[in-house]
């Protein structure tokens, strides 16, 4: 795909030789888009979510089937995880004021880039002086990235938490191995052999494990980083097998065109399902069922 390309999909680029680059404060529509808004007030107008006439139903189920396509696109885990809001200010006003106002208080910081537009630093300013949190500016480089003095604060706080909690499997002196993951996060992976048993035989131990580390790492942070525990490379080598499992299910329902379920799993697995398939345009992913059962299921398109 060209520049070229991308550009016939947009009627105001085709009109002038202009190079857009304001997305953030507002993108430009592609004709896909302006054909769905026309198509939608020509022919289903109607308050969807509030009424029981036919109209409003058809509002209700293309509202619907718009949520469900944003979850397909990012591999949210459901639907009801899609949130529309009018604008990223308003998205980070709601974290901020939902999320800050009821679980920050006087001693915790809260960290923001000095690199941050005023809608995600008024907001938490503003959450700053109601709950008495302490406001912590990070530091960048002049290529934008965070200075390894940020990162080293981080990962201190993050090995001095790990090894409290690995003292409870009499593995507090375990070697610690700090890497940066393909996502950018901090990953922290543990040498204990006696510990790495444990987990193979019940890989959910290493989830619970992540949970309370993360929790104890933003709390101790005030702020939430992305920092992952691994035990003897446990996850590595667990994405790789999942990754082989989602292609080769992948190839099964595009040659039989039919639903291919895969095996329950956990919340970690499943995500590694939906990032393994994210750029095969044959299929589509969802998740089915509740825990202990939920399962990743793979629909050829």
């Amino acid at each position: 795909m060209t520049t070229d390309n991308i550009r016939k999909n947009f009627p105001l680029l085709q009109q002038m030789d202009t190079i857009y680059l304001d997305n953030a404060a507002t993108a430009q529509r592609p004709s896909c888009v302006l054909v769905a808004v026309q198509e939608f007030y020509e022919q289903k107008n109607a308050n969807p979510l509030r009424g029981f006439y036919p109209l409003s139903l058809e509002a209700t189920e293309s509202y619907q089937e718009a949520r469900k396509t944003v979850q397909e696109f990012i591999h949210a885990e459901e639907p009801e995880e899609i949130i529309f809001t009018r604008n990223t200010t308003e998205s980070l006003n709601l974290v901020a004021y939902s999320y800050g106002l009821n679980f920050l208080k006087e001693g915790d910081e809260i960290a923001v880039t000095i690199m941050e537009h005023h809608s995600n630093l008024l907001p938490w300013q503003m959450v700053s002086r109601m709950t008495g949190a302490k406001l912590h500016y990070l530091e960048c480089t002049s290529e934008g990235e965070l200075t390894d003095e940020e990162l080293d604060t981080i990962a201190e706080v993050a090995i001095s938490i790990l090894r409290s909690i690995l003292s409870h499997f009499d593995a507090a002196n375990s070697p610690i191995d700090e890497y940066e993951g393909d996502e950018g996060e901090l990953i922290l992976d543990v040498t204990a052999p006696d510990l790495a048993v444990l987990i193979g035989r019940h890989g959910r131990t290493l989830d619970a494990l992540q949970v309370m580390f993360s929790l104890l790492v933003s709390r101790k942070l005030g702020f939430r980083y992305p920092v992952v525990v691994d035990v003897e490379g446990y996850k590595s080598r667990r994405q790789d097998k999942v990754a082989s499992m989602a292609q080769s299910a992948a190839e099964r329902a595009i040659r039989t065109h039919k639903s291919v379920s895969l095996p329950p799993m956990n919340a970690y697995e499943r995500r590694l399902v939906h990032i393994a398939l994210r750029g095969n345009d044959a299929v589509d992913t969802h998740s089915e069922g509740s825990d202990p059962d939920r399962h990743v299921v793979i629909v050829a398109r």
